[in-house]
């Protein structure tokens, strides 16, 4: 493989999240990491998978949740091999596998040109290539990808909202949370992982997600896909979600997030709930 296609970037997506699909609903171990944040062994399987797959590019560095393999190079392929690890091991069908391959510039800044969202336990994939609008792919037992354009749905309201909170993070969303919970113009809905809601967005299902980590192995896509559907990317405070920084971050390497995100249906919606983080965590 000398060059990946948005295509090839599915099919490999596909294929390493086999173990998913096998162990979904199985006894498993559970341990810790360094975070505090738990990890399986799937989660390890399907990053190294991954890292396989991809690893006879030239001068493709490879940075995943549960391990890298960089060595200065100005592309990479940024992976969380599984997002939602929690719902995993609850049995819980909001799980998704994440890729995005990120190029660096002449400043050192990087930035995402192309990315994929799959739910293994579905099927479904969200794809996008920089450029040429948002991909939504149904497939039949991982066998003859059909591809079809998915739009946002703007205007529906009560917007459907995702907060997602949880303790150690540099802003607090529970205020966000509870604001967001007493307002009527939003319906709030929680899934086990973040990834799948951007797909959602993308596909006009829901219309809002807000992050508050600083790892991008979420958001990256995320972003990506949803700007590809027509939707709109901002940091927690309305700015564009545009580039990234790869720093060392709890010993390990990753792509940073410093300020959270933002992801929308469209302008007006992004506006109200910047104002609403605004109120509880000043800039």
């Amino acid at each position: 493989m000398k060059e990946p296609t948005i295509e090839q970037l599915m099919n490999g997506v596909i294929e390493s999240a086999e173990p998913i699909v096998k162990n979904f609903r199985q006894p498993m171990d559970v341990s810790d990491k360094k975070d505090g944040t738990p990890v399986t062994d799937t989660d390890k399987a399907v990053n190294e998978r991954l890292s396989v797959w991809f690893a006879d590019i030239p001068n493709l560095g490879f940075i995943g949740e549960e391990g890298n393999r960089y060595n200065g190079e100005t592309r990479v392929l940024y992976v969380d091999p599984l997002d939602g690890t929690g719902a995993f091991i609850a049995g819980q069908a909001a799980v998704t596998v994440v890729a995005s391959i990120m190029e660096q510039d002449t400043h050192g800044l990087w930035y995402p040109v192309m990315a994929v969202i799959h739910d293994p336990i579905s099927g479904e994939v969200w794809a996008v290539e920089k450029g040429q609008g948002s991909i939504y792919t149904v497939n039949d037992c991982y066998s003859g990808l059909e591809t079809s354009s998915v739009t946002v749905n703007p205007e529906q309201y009560p917007a459907g909202a995702t907060v997602s909170t949880w303790p150690n993070v540099p802003f607090s969303l529970d205020k966000v949370l509870c604001a967001v919970e007493e307002d009527d113009s939003f319906h709030q809905y929680q899934y086990g992982g973040i990834a799948l809601v951007g797909g959602l967005i993308a596909s006009g299902v829901r219309q809002a997600s807000l992050f508050a980590g600083k790892s991008a192995a979420e958001t990256v896509a995320m972003s990506l896909i949803v700007r590809g559907a027509g939707g709109i990317a901002t940091d927690l405070f309305g700015k564009p979600l545009d580039s990234y920084s790869l720093e060392e971050v709890d010993s390990k390497l990753d792509f940073v997030l410093p300020h959270g995100a933002i992801m929308s249906s469209h302008q007006g919606l992004t506006d109200r709930l910047v104002e609403i983080v605004k109120k509880y965590n000043p800039e």
